[in-house]
């Protein structure tokens, strides 16, 4: 909320001394004509510098935002990206913004992309968190044995992808997390068996899935390389689980 606050009034001062430009040209142009000048040349220079001044603008709001932060743990210093790091005394935290989170104040990438993915299957069905899915929401956060303040992390996370639209990024990011963190080990296996299952739960959780969440869960298989035989065995006990 503070950093859109600033973003604003950083573009309205900038359009604030744009204006005070056209001022001061127009004045000058209007000065020259009344000595008998030109003052097209003076204009299209004005012109080349608005075009160069909004160009820097756009490009500067598209660079990432690379702060330098402090690990946590033993103060070393980085500039980086938002994102979740280990730093070289062997211990992660989570860069959010300006602020650096301990390792037992957030969670790892793999947890959050599940979560973030398993709120863009909630609201799919044009009903945000229904008393059935915040159960199973529960239930998927309990399993993963978080304290109550990685709890509260898991609660903003999906109270801020409840209203942004679906992205199947997340999707090859949770792949990505995979990989990085258990390659193809017997657990990687697992936590896909875990997502499609846990993404079926959900959609189903108020008497069927809608085309909207049918979308993402193809998604999960094809992305995730689920194969179908699997689907269709989980498909049916998330099934006869609801009957």
């Amino acid at each position: 909320m503070k950093n859109a606050l600033k973003d604003i009034l950083m573009m309205i001062c900038f359009f604030l001394c744009v204006l005070c430009f056209i001022a001061v040209f127009y004045s000058t142009i209007t000065y020259l004509s009344e000595l008998g000048r030109d003052g097209s040349t003076i204009l299209e220079y004005f012109i080349l510098f608005l075009l160069f001044g909004f160009g820097y603008y756009y490009l500067s709001k598209q660079k990432p935002k690379t702060i330098t932060i402090n690990c946590p743990y033993c103060k070393k210093k980085y500039t980086m990206e938002d994102g979740y790091y280990m730093c070289k005394c062997k211990n992660y935290f989570r860069k959010e913004g300006n602020k650096v989170y301990r390792e037992d104040e957030t969670v790892t990438n793999l947890i959050q992309n599940l979560l973030i993915l398993m709120t863009y299957i909630s609201k799919a069905d044009g009903i945000i968190a229904t008393e059935c899915e915040i159960k199973i929401l529960k239930e998927i956060i309990n399993s993963i044995e978080l304290n109550n303040t990685q709890v509260e992390w898991c609660i903003s996370i999906f109270n801020k992808y409840k209203t942004l639209p679906y992205d199947k990024n997340v999707i090859h990011l949770l792949n990505e997390s995979l990989k990085s963190e258990q390659g193809d080990s017997e657990y990687n296996k697992q936590i896909k068996t875990f997502c499609l299952s846990s993404a079926l739960s959900i959609a189903n959780a108020n008497g069927g899935s809608t085309y909207n969440q049918n979308l993402i869960i193809r998604d999960i298989i094809s992305i995730l390389e689920i194969p179908l035989t699997e689907y269709e065995s989980l498909k049916k006990d998330t099934n006869e689980n609801i009957k």
